[in-house]
């Protein structure tokens, strides 16, 4: 198997996919969701994501590093938001996904695997448009559209 996906869709999101390798049995769609979780969340807008797919040992060093803290964690997220020289906007960012994390978490839910995966890889492109979570309030605003979301594109979907 692949240890990487990339691509262009013509709306104007450049995904790459890397680690995918780590995450049997959801290669096959994880491209194509992630592409409708991107749209859904700022229609027309241009994005670059790169979806990291890493081990707890890795996105705990992360965490350590940029948050201080040392500690798991499900997802990390990084902005590189930029105007181009038009004035158009894009908005560009890493997001890191600890596979073992959501393995472990996705049961507390009554998630399998791959809602779990898709439902955290909404919160991190959400971090990439300028959402936080460090207040209740700003908690509330993300999950609420977190779940607004993710409901309205993956309601019908069979897990």
């Amino acid at each position: 198997m692949q240890d990487k996906i990339t691509g262009c869709e013509g709306t104007g999101i450049e995904l790459n996919i890397f680690g995918i390798s780590r995450v049997k049995n959801c290669s096959k769609n994880l491209f194509a969701d992630t592409l409708k979780i991107a749209r859904k969340l700022k229609p027309g807008c241009r994005f670059v994501i790169n979806l990291i797919l890493v081990d707890n040992s890795e996105i705990r060093a992360l965490k350590r590093v940029y948050h201080k803290k040392n500690i798991n964690t499900d997802v990390i997220s990084f902005a590189y938001n930029q105007k181009k020289p038009d004035g158009s906007k894009i908005l560009e960012g890493d997001i890191y996904v600890s596979f073992e994390q959501i393995e472990v978490q996705a049961p507390g839910f009554g998630n399998s695997f791959y809602k779990e995966l898709l439902y955290v890889i909404t919160h991190g492109i959400l971090h990439v448009l300028g959402y936080a979570d460090y207040t209740r309030k700003e908690r509330l605003r993300m999950f609420a559209e977190q779940d607004r979301v993710f409901n309205g594109l993956f309601k019908n979907k069979k897990w």
